[in-house]
């Protein structure tokens, strides 16, 4: 698995730190859990655009 080190401004990490303590959860996967999943919407938003586009004729 690989690693990242990335820098969140305080009121977000503070953000990602609560709401790991309130799901018993580590900062680290409520933070790889909430990438993961933007990933998969930003995939399917440009999947649907690729397809809503008109063919080239």
């Amino acid at each position: 698995m690989d690693t990242y080190s990335i820098v969140l401004d305080p009121l977000c990490a503070e953000l990602y730190r609560k709401v790991a303590q309130c799901a018993q959860l580590s900062t680290e996967q409520v933070l790889s859990d909430a990438l993961c999943h933007m990933a998969g919407i930003l995939a399917a938003e440009a999947i649907l655009q690729k397809v809503a586009s008109p063919l080239p004729q």
